[in-house]
């Protein structure tokens, strides 16, 4: 039940059900008191019902608050994070079928394609720093180590200097 109010029924479906809930609770009251009234139920029972239905609406309207609040809080605080340029940290709530989980699944949509242009951009990077450096070697030219940093996935170049340095020093260098 908590379940479902929390991560399936739409926003409008579950202020419907919070104000069922809370009718019913609070109908508790009114029903014990005419009961009182018409001489069903004594005084003190009549009273205890109406303690009884005002305790419940106001549960029911903190257990529905925390319900619906914390994810959207929570999502709100992730849209931010994700605005200001947090792709790497993982989006919450996207297993919701709610508000909150199409909001929460199309940011996640907005992230993973922000993570695909920055390993683009990070590959064409590479890629123009290392043409670069087999132009050099294309004209012979083994003077210049490649000396741009490079993300450590792609770096390969202890090898590769150790090699160039060899051929450099075999070769007499390159001018």
């Amino acid at each position: 039940m908590f379940h479902w109010f929390q991560s399936v029924a739409p926003i409008r479906v579950k202020f419907l059900a919070m104000m069922g809930a809370q009718g019913t609770a609070a109908g508790l009251g009114v029903a014990a008191n005419v009961a009182n009234y018409v001489g069903w139920i004594p005084e003190w029972a009549a009273l205890a019902a109406t303690l009884t239905g005002s305790c419940l609406v106001l549960a029911i309207a903190l257990v529905s608050a925390r319900l619906i609040c914390i994810p959207y809080v929570e999502t709100v605080v992730r849209m931010e994070a994700l605005a200001a340029g947090d792709v790497d940290s993982p989006v919450a709530h996207t297993t919701y079928r709610d508000c909150v989980g199409r909001m929460t699944k199309a940011m996640d949509v907005f992230r993973q394609q922000a993570l695909e242009v920055r390993r683009s951009t990070i590959v064409d990077d590479v890629i123009g720093r290392v043409g670069s450096a087999l132009q050099r070697l294309a004209r012979g030219d083994l003077s210049r180590p490649i000396d741009d940093k490079l993300p450590q996935q792609y770096d390969s170049r202890p090898g590769l200097q150790r090699r160039a340095g060899s051929a450099a020093q075999r070769d007499g260098g390159s001018e």
